[in-house]
């Protein structure tokens, strides 16, 4: 009976350290450093400066994101010269995996690595899918925790740029 106790409760510490508290509306851009699976380092603020820049947290074990992972490609190609900017951060999983599962569907965006979760903790996210739109003044302007379509994503771009 203690062992059970005891895992639970080292469960339930693990489970509640969540990083970062979530970002709130207007908040600014939490700068990070990231390597995209081309190798280009993306460090925001400075490449977000100016665009509509959205950063999508997904993993290969997700079940929405495969579907919405291929949408947000769709709207990618529609809006970029606008001045849109689409991050996937996959979190906490490595490259070999990343590289299998996003060059399956053909992304173009820049898909970027976060093997240890640290951004994804650094935004408070605490499940997946998870993304956050921000505008090009580098403030918060909405976050969507869970699955959306294509519609639901354009929606939310579509006013900022």
């Amino acid at each position: 009976m203690r062992w059970l106790i005891f895992l639970l409760l080292l469960f339930l510490s693990v489970g509640c350290d969540s990083g970062a508290p979530p970002m709130k509306m207007d908040e600014p851009v939490r700068p990070f450093k990231a390597e995209a699976l081309d190798g280009r380092i993306y460090d925001l603020p400075k490449d977000g400066k100016g665009q509509v820049t959205v950063i999508r947290f997904w993993a290969d074990w997700c079940v929405y994101c495969k579907t919405e992972l291929a949408d947000i490609e769709a709207v990618w190609k529609d809006d970029r010269e606008k001045g849109l900017l689409v991050l996937a951060v996959n979190a906490g999983q490595k490259r070999d995996s990343v590289a299998a599962f996003a060059g399956g569907l053909n992304l173009t965006y820049p898909v970027l690595l976060d093997e240890e979760s640290k951004i994804a903790r650094q935004y408070g996210v605490t499940g997946l899918p998870a993304t956050f739109v921000i505008d090009r003044q580098g403030r918060l302007r909405a976050k969507i925790l869970g699955a959306m379509d294509r519609t639901a994503f354009q929606k939310a771009v579509e006013d900022l740029l």
